[in-house]
């Protein structure tokens, strides 16, 4: 029953990425951050990762990038902080990590789960 408490409680990590039209990098990116959320959402037993995803070629997506600044993909923003180009899965990894409102022990948990 604490456990449950303690992950509503928990701050919610959102991840918005932006795709720019065909981009090998963004699809990679997407794919990674989409495992990891899942990873993460399937250790918690919540889904405190959310994804949210725009591709620059259509209205929204070009829309959405003007209100936040962005011009190329891969960008991505975690919880407001932007990320600019390719970045390797375990950068992404450790950028959502430190986003997430647990000790290290449990972040330490979701890293092996990870490994395993």
């Amino acid at each position: 029953m604490i456990e449950i408490l303690e992950v509503s409680l928990m701050k919610k990590v959102e991840i918005i990425l932006f795709q720019a039209g065909i981009c090998d990098s963004c699809d990679v990116t997407w794919a990674i951050m989409q495992s990891l959320a899942g990873i993460i959402n399937g250790y918690v037993g919540d889904e405190i990762v959310k994804l949210k995803h725009y591709t620059l070629g259509d209205e929204e997506g070009r829309e959405a990038a003007l209100d936040m600044g962005v011009e190329v993909g891969p960008t991505f923003f975690i919880n407001g902080e932007k990320h600019e180009g390719k970045e390797t899965g375990e950068e992404i990894f450790e950028a959502i990590l430190a986003k997430l409102d647990i000790d290290k022990s449990k972040k330490d948990a979701i890293r092996k789960s990870l490994l395993d």
